[in-house]
């Protein structure tokens, strides 16, 4: 069985993000941006639900995600651009906070948060090693394979 961690699958990987080739989230400049005019940013949030009520943002929310997930399908067939995809990102985001400061449960979601990307980073680890287990039986049985 290969391992995954020594075999330096995963190193290259991780050497990948580092370079700049995969995308990361962490640490990029729109967290920064969010962290750094968090106050600014939630009285404008709470303006706007004050103004519009709670409903209508609710409502504004489904309508966002449902934009969000139009432009997605046509960037996926190349009919939408990265922008539009995502502006329409910005604009559920923009939404989600609000929901997380109406609902007043920025530690929950914090904590679900965490989890939610632990799982998923044991999910990938999982598939990795599977795949690596794969392609161990597969390179075994072409060693096998008369010539």
């Amino acid at each position: 069985m290969i391992n995954i961690y020594k075999s330096g699958l995963l190193a290259d990987i991780e050497a990948d993000i580092a370079e700049g080739k995969i995308p990361t989230v962490t640490g990029n400049t729109l967290i920064r941006y969010i962290m750094n005019h968090e106050p600014y940013a939630n009285r404008i949030l709470w303006d706007s639900l004050s103004v519009n009520g709670e409903d209508r943002q609710i409502r504004k929310l489904m309508e966002e995600m449902s934009e969000l997930q139009e432009a997605i399908l046509k960037h996926m067939d190349n009919r939408d651009t990265v922008e539009h995809v995502a502006e329409e990102i910005a604009d559920v985001f923009i939404m989600l906070q609000q929901m997380v400061l109406l609902r007043d449960c920025a530690d929950e979601v914090t904590e679900w948060y965490k989890f939610k990307i632990n799982r998923m980073d044991e999910r990938n680890r999982k598939a990795i090693e599977k795949f690596a287990d794969w392609l161990t039986e597969m390179m075994g049985v072409h060693d096998k394979c008369p010539r």
